[in-house]
C-alpha cells in the first residue's frame, strides 16, 4: 500500500516537471522565431511606378506593396507603411491586389501613416501585389517610404512572426523643362511657329512672357512667336496646372531684312547675286527664298525688287 502511494506520488511529481518542460520548451521555440537567424526569408517590398526612382515635382505616382513569401505559406499580414508628409501625399484610397481575402484593417487617415491588416486568400506560398497606394509628390527632395510593424501569420499552428521589409526611395525633381524642336537658325518673317515635345505634366508653354495654353495629353507644342529684326534669344518655360514653373530652354533665330539674302543690312547687287546663284533651287533653309515657300523663283525677285536699296 505505501509502495503503492509512493509510486503515484512519484508519478503526479514527473508529470507536473514534464509539464513545465515542455512548457519551457515551448515559451523557448516561441521566441526564437524572433530572433534575427530565425526569422523567414518571406518580405514585404516596396516597389514604385516611377521610372529610375525619380517623379517629377506635383506629378502623381503609385507606391506597390509588393508580398514574396519565398516558399512559406502565409495565411494573414499586417504591416504599417511610413511616407514623410513634406514631400509626399496620399492622391486617393489604395487599392488591394486580388491575393488578399478580408480586410481586417484598412486606415490611412493619418497624413504619412497607413495601417493595413488582412487575410491572404488560400494562405498563398505565391508572390503577388498585395497593395497599390496613389501617391503624389508636393516638394523637391528625397521621399523614404518605408514598412514597419509588419507581421504574418503562417499555416504553422498559426505562428506570428515578423516579416523582412524593402523600403524604397523617391527622388522628387523638378518638372522636366519643354524641348524646343524648330531648327532654323534665321527667316525673313515677323512670326515663326516653334514647335517642341513636352512631358505630360505641362499645360502651359510660356515664351517672352507670354503664356499659351498646351495639351495636357499630347508630348508635342506649338505656339507662335513675334521676332524682331536681329537676334531673337528666346526663352521656354513649361507651367504645370499648379504653376509651378520649370527650367528653361533656349532658342536663338535671327530675323533678317526682306531680301537681304547676305544680311548685312542692306537689300543691294550682292542680294540680287545670291538670288541668282540659287535660281531655281528648292528645298529648306536657302538664303534667296524670301518667301519661304521651298523654291526660288519669281515671287522672290519681285520682292527682292520691292525691297531695292531699303
Amino acid at each position: 500500500m505505501y509502495m503503492s502511494k509512493r509510486k503515484t506520488f512519484n508519478v503526479a511529481v514527473y508529470s507536473i516537471g514534464l509539464l513545465f518542460l515542455l512548457g519551457a520548451i515551448s515559451f523557448s521555440s516561441y521566441n526564437l522565431f524572433y530572433k534575427a537567424d530565425e526569422l523567414p526569408s518571406a518580405n514585404l517590398a516596396l516597389t514604385t511606378s516611377s521610372a529610375g526612382g525619380q517623379v517629377s515635382n506635383n506629378a502623381n505616382f503609385n507606391l506597390y506593396v509588393n508580398f514574396i513569401p519565398s516558399g512559406n505559406t502565409i495565411c494573414a499580414i499586417s504591416f504599417t507603411i511610413n511616407y514623410p508628409t513634406d514631400t509626399i501625399q496620399l492622391a486617393g484610397e489604395p487599392v488591394l491586389g486580388e491575393v488578399y481575402d478580408l480586410a481586417v484593417e484598412a486606415d490611412t487617415s493619418v497624413p504619412g501613416i497607413i495601417n493595413y491588416a488582412l487575410g491572404v486568400k488560400g494562405c498563398s506560398t505565391s508572390s503577388a501585389q498585395l497593395l497599390t497606394v496613389p501617391l503624389k509628390a508636393i516638394s523637391l527632395g528625397t521621399a523614404n517610404i518605408t514598412i514597419s510593424s509588419s507581421e504574418a501569420v503562417t499555416d504553422i499552428d498559426g505562428q506570428v512572426v515578423p516579416f523582412s521589409n524593402v523600403p524604397t526611395v523617391i527622388n522628387i525633381i523638378p518638372l522636366a523643362k519643354p524641348v524646343v524642336t524648330t531648327s532654323k537658325t534665321f527667316t525673313y518673317k515677323s512670326t515663326l511657329s516653334l514647335a517642341g515635345t513636352k512631358s505630360a505634366e505641362l499645360t502651359k508653354i510660356v515664351i517672352g512672357g507670354v503664356t499659351t495654353d498646351v495639351s495636357a495629353i499630347a508630348t508635342t507644342w506649338a505656339v507662335s512667336v513675334n521676332l524682331t529684326i536681329g537676334n531673337n534669344n528666346l526663352s521656354v518655360v513649361g507651367k504645370d496646372n499648379l504653376n509651378n514653373l520649370s527650367d528653361a530652354a533656349s532658342y536663338s533665330i535671327v530675323r533678317r531684312k526682306m531680301a537681304d539674302a547676305d544680311n548685312d543690312g542692306f537689300v543691294n547687287i550682292n542680294d540680287f547675286g545670291s538670288l541668282m546663284l540659287n535660281w531655281k533651287k528648292t528645298g529648306a533653309d536657302n538664303v534667296a527664298d524670301f518667301n519661304e515657300d521651298l523654291t526660288v523663283d519669281i515671287k522672290d525677285f519681285g520682292n527682292l525688287m520691292l525691297n531695292w536699296n531699303k
